[in-house]
């Protein structure tokens, strides 16, 4: 195991077994502290995450297998609220989802359909999920999978970013596309 594994571990013990499929991996709420410190170690482009006092839903999950950590998500009401034309109070956006190398095949598809099904089950008055995909270092697939559907897209060097004090600081100028999960049905849209 690697030092960023170990260095997690204390709040989940020393595992004893290493996971080698994802069905083994059991997705389940984490504290909000260790996800921000595993996404920090692991996430490939976007280590630092902001935002996460905004609005009173946050959410951080973890896939955890013989007390080890393989993924960890992180989840907030949608950062960029003023571009949606429905209500976002019933909405959320994955903000971070970080799996490390040594997590098996399949994860990030894992979490993001075992989250949906604890969002759908357990937050009855949430419509949708949200998620942004950077196209310069990902195709999608995860989302595909999952039966997420493409919701918008935004062409690279296009910013969301509406304050103009932070366009400079936009963390990636690829192309994006959004995607949405639908938990139920609902009378809001988004743009």
């Amino acid at each position: 195991m690697s030092d960023v594994v170990r260095a997690v571990m204390p709040l989940f013990g020393e595992p004893t077994e290493v996971a080698t499929s994802a069905k083994q991996l059991h997705i389940e709420r984490i504290d909000m502290a260790t996800a921000v410190d595993a996404n920090f170690d692991w996430h490939s482009q976007l280590p630092e995450i902001g935002g996460l006092h905004f609005g009173d839903s946050r959410f951080a999950f973890g896939a955890v297998f013989d007390n080890g950590l393989y993924g960890v998500a992180l989840w907030t009401r949608p950062i960029a609220a003023n571009r949606m034309a429905r209500d976002t109070a019933h909405l959320l956006e994955l903000r971070r989802l970080a799996i490390p190398d040594y997590s098996p095949r399949f994860t990030a598809t894992r979490m993001l359909g075992q989250m949906a099904r604890w969002f759908k089950r357990e937050t009855p008055t949430l419509c949708a999920l949200l998620s942004y995909q950077m196209t310069s270092v990902h195709s999608g697939t995860i989302y595909k999978a999952a039966n997420w559907r493409i919701g918008r897209t935004q062409k690279a060097h296009e910013s969301w970013t509406v304050h103009s004090k932070r366009k400079a600081l936009d963390q990636e100028a690829s192309a994006k596309v959004r995607w949405e999960y639908a938990l139920r049905d609902c009378d809001c849209e988004t743009a």
